[in-house]
């Protein structure tokens, strides 16, 4: 799968991120852009110059189309204070007890055609088990703040499965999460199990799976990027908050291109995937067995 071009040109973090959740509450009602804006009293232009993050709507603006729509609660708290942000190139969003940054990246994956998914060590967040997604956080976080990352994480995990797939997916592997995983091998083997499933050719689904070689130069840093209306948004996780960074130079494209070039095909990867899976299996019925009978 070949990712959309970009075409965030001079659009700013906040107006992008602003578009991509406004048209995604607006499809979910569902009002078409001539009815929501004849509901707030504005032209259909200029709601769509908004929701492509041509233009930023000011913060009452945003209010406006959101009473229109009816959003209200934490929804309707995240969306208001993005509108407040300054823009930059760059938004972080998200903090201890508000999450928002997870909701912020699901309302990304709704509206994308395509989606990048890279994590060097990791099974990414995007085809993360809830077992395995809960298992990463306790393992990675300081026991003090890993009960709130873990109801994070299972909140990303679930919702990223819950909804239907309409973009196309392809996510990057590094060998390494499945030479030496991070969690416990018995919910590794489960969450490469599940990897298998959505490999399998005969489904008819638009993800591709490729494992990348630890030998090659990828880039050391998780990220998702997200080809929306707007342009490419890439997301950044970090726990308890996440960052959303418009690439105007493109150097994430080139990451990817990198990782394409070197990564093993579907075919390959699904065989490697499979190996690893047989390999904690046999490795857990040892133990096991090792163990003997208990006393």
């Amino acid at each position: 799968m070949k990712p959309l071009q970009s075409r965030s040109g001079g659009c700013r973090a906040r107006a992008a991120v602003l578009g991509v959740e406004l048209r995604a509450v607006r499809e979910e009602k569902p009002f078409g852009v001539r009815e929501l804006a004849r509901r707030v009293g504005i032209s259909p232009a200029q709601l769509s110059s908004w929701e492509l993050g041509i233009r930023s709507p000011s913060p009452t603006d945003v209010a406006g189309i959101l009473g229109a729509l009816g959003v209200v609660g934490e929804r309707k708290h995240r969306i208001l204070q993005i509108a407040e942000f300054a823009e930059s190139d760059v938004i972080v969003l998200g903090q201890a007890g508000r999450p928002s940054h997870i909701a912020v990246a699901n309302a990304c994956a709704s509206t994308a055609r395509s989606i990048v998914d890279w994590h060097p060590l990791l099974v990414p967040d995007t085809l993360r088990t809830p077992t395995y997604a809960k298992a990463v956080q306790l393992a990675t976080f300081p026991r003090g703040v890993a009960a709130q990352v873990v109801l994070n994480a299972r909140t990303r995990a679930l919702t990223s499965h819950s909804h239907k797939q309409e973009a196309d997916l392809a996510v990057f592997v590094g060998e390494r999460a499945l030479t030496h995983p991070l969690v416990d091998p018995a919910v590794t083997a489960q969450q490469l199990r599940f990897l298998l499933e959505l490999a399998d050719e005969r489904r008819a689904r638009k993800t591709t799976i490729n494992v990348v070689p630890d030998h090659s130069a990828g880039a050391e840093t998780a990220f998702t990027r997200y080809y929306t209306h707007v342009g490419p948004i890439t997301y950044f996780p970090h726990g308890l908050c996440g960052s959303f960074m418009l690439d105007h130079q493109d150097a994430y494209s080139a990451v990817i291109d990198r990782l394409a070039v070197t990564a093993y095909q579907p075919r390959e990867s699904a065989a490697l995937i499979a190996q690893h899976a047989a390999r904690l299996d046999l490795e857990l019925k040892d133990a096991k067995r090792g163990a003997g009978p208990a006393i």
